[in-house]
């Protein structure tokens, strides 16, 4: 048994439970099943659907060092071998205590000299110099680089599609979208006649709070179409000519599914990451919407246009996308987990 620490709620929004359970499924085809420690009841949501077993802390999410004692109580009662966190709120006390009585892996953007046995990150904007040439991580097995992107099932073997003229374009704002970027993004673009004829399909995320703005939209608009509980998300991406998506494991999704996509940053943590995507000539950045919503959605409009209206420079984007993104990393994750 694999156990996985992670939480999700209207805060944290979904993105570490989804790209974790993603990692516990691809283990599971692999003969190892998984168990979830999460904080509070806030994360079963997810977690419950994937019938995986849970193991509730009713701890402080924020705050992790107040949950060591327990953890540590739950690592010797289950006889806990390895164990996987994915949280921003880690600390050295934290990885120093649990590392004493378990293996420990992280997943995300970790640069700092915390010693632990496996890390996984994943980001276009890791400062591969750190891992390799800091003596303190010798000892610590490392994943790195948007290969070992943690990508589900269907994101593998995709053969990408190309079309003459743009049709459907996908917008995704994550599980939760607190400020309604979603709605406001397309109530704003709806009022652009190229874009009029064109179907405009919103995820809605588990989590999201304004179903019934997104509701009225769709009613307004006989081509706004919302997608609730989406089963296989990648046949919906790929169903699209182009891609309007939050910073986060989605860009990658769509990058394996080769979809020309206009990024843009909702919190501060995701405006370096969805920046370096243009950096790399990979996606288009919009900027971020906390910092000048009126002006990211102007970028948005704009980019938009120019890919509607240029076929080969979607299909430019698209085969840069395919090279960056094989959507087999969570296979690789896997086998270095079962190895450790």
């Amino acid at each position: 048994m694999f156990y996985i620490r992670t939480d999700a709620n209207q805060t944290l929004a979904s993105g570490h439970v989804m790209r974790c359970l993603t990692i516990a499924l691809e283990l599971q085809k692999q003969g190892e099943e998984t168990t979830f420690i999460i904080a509070d009841g806030s994360t079963r949501i997810f977690i419950e659907t994937y019938h995986f077993p849970i193991i509730q802390l009713n701890s402080l999410w924020g705050n992790l060092d107040t949950e060591i004692s327990e953890l540590v109580e739950v690592i010797g009662e289950h006889n806990i071998e390895k164990l996987l966190i994915d949280s921003y709120c880690v600390t050295f006390a934290y990885f120093e205590k649990l590392r004493e009585c378990t293996k420990v892996i992280y997943l995300g953007s970790l640069e700092k000299k915390f010693s632990i046995d496996l890390l996984i990150n994943y980001s276009n904007t890791l400062n591969m110099n750190f891992y390799l040439e800091e003596p303190h991580f010798n000892q610590t097995k490392l994943l790195l680089g948007p290969k070992y992107s943690p990508l589900r099932e269907e994101f593998k073997n995709i053969t990408p599609v190309v079309r003459d003229r743009v049709s459907h374009i996908l917008v995704t704002t994550g599980g939760t979208d607190p400020e309604n970027i979603a709605g406001k993004l397309v109530e704003y673009l709806m009022k652009n006649s190229k874009i009029q004829n064109i179907g405009v399909h919103i995820i809605v995320g588990n989590m999201n709070k304004n179903v019934s703005f997104l509701e009225d939209l769709e009613f307004i608009y006989s081509n706004v179409y919302l997608h609730h509980r989406v089963s296989n998300i990648s046949a919906l991406m790929q169903s699209c000519d182009l891609a309007i998506s939050a910073a986060g494991t989605t860009l990658y999704e769509l990058c394996a599914c080769a979809v020309p996509t206009i990024c843009f940053a909702m919190v501060k943590e995701q405006t370096a990451s969805a920046a370096e995507f243009e950096k790399q000539n990979i996606l288009l950045y919009a900027g971020d919407t906390q910092e000048n919503l009126n002006q990211c959605f102007e970028n948005v409009k704009m980019n938009l246009e120019n890919l509607v209206g240029d076929y080969e420079m979607r299909k430019r984007a698209s085969e840069r996308m395919r090279n960056f993104v094989d959507g087999k990393g969570s296979e690789r994750i896997a086998a270095a987990i079962l190895e450790l």
